[in-house]
């Protein structure tokens, strides 16, 4: 019987490799059956994890029901601080269960009533690496 090796390189790090953490990062191509995979390392693969939270809606991905996050509820929400306070809340809570490589300083959520939108700056640090301050601003 023949055996089949087959090496994902998920296996300890080598001594050239100066990285903590690693991710993959799969996309589409807009030609047809073309797929890429990008290697993402330390903090580029934190951030793609903050993304695919962002990404996700809990009840969306079966093994993992849970998984994702809950801003979609305040659509119809009346736009005021409250609203705002809410959803700085449940970025805080989300990122804080799903990503526990970052600590976060400090969500920032500003309700825009003329244009229906909120602007959210999210600070974390990722004691591990070492960065102290990593900010990142999101419109919805």
């Amino acid at each position: 019987m023949g055996s089949v090796n087959i090496n994902l390189g998920f296996g300890g790090k080598s001594e050239d490799q100066k990285y903590r953490y690693k991710d993959i990062q799969f996309t589409l191509s807009k030609k047809e059956n073309q797929r890429e995979f990008n290697d993402l390392k330390d903090l580029a693969a934190i951030q793609n994890g903050i993304s695919n939270i962002f990404s996700w809606i809990p009840g969306e991905r079966i093994l993992l029901p849970e998984f994702g996050n809950n801003i979609k509820s305040f659509l119809y929400e009346p736009i005021t601080p409250f609203t705002a306070e809410n959803i700085g809340n449940e970025i805080k809570n989300m990122l804080e269960r799903w990503e526990p490589r970052v600590v976060i300083e400090e969500v920032f959520v500003q309700p825009y009533e003329d244009t229906n939108e909120y602007e959210i700056t999210v600070k974390y640090s990722v004691p591990t690496l070492g960065y102290q301050t990593v900010e990142f601003d999101i419109i919805i």
